[in-house]
């Protein structure tokens, strides 16, 4: 019986490198927790999929955020008309 290895890294930022670069097919991969894996699911979660759910998630945290009021800006859109084209010239304050 396999026993069920887990690796956790405050450094891992989730870009899926290791895995890319992995010379054994199907040696690494992103998978569910035990607790919230279904007993059906064997293989690893495909990277596509890591992302999209990234991305569904921060796209409905934004959205709930908005509906509930909480995302305001007094900011006018002719500011950001203003500035979008501008975008590259404009940098981060250096000391």
């Amino acid at each position: 019986m396999n026993k069920l290895l887990t690796v956790t890294s405050p450094e891992c930022s989730a870009c899926f490198e290791c895995v890319a670069v992995c010379s054994v097919e199907g040696a690494l991969g992103a998978g569910l927790p035990p607790v919230l894996k279904p007993k059906k699911l064997t293989r690893a979660i495909p990277a596509w999929a890591v992302g999209l759910g990234i991305v569904a998630l921060f796209v409905g945290m934004v959205g709930l955020a908005k509906t509930m009021g909480y995302w305001k800006s007094d900011l006018p859109n002719s500011v950001y008309q203003q500035l979008i084209p501008r975008a590259k010239e404009i940098g981060h304050p250096t000391p």
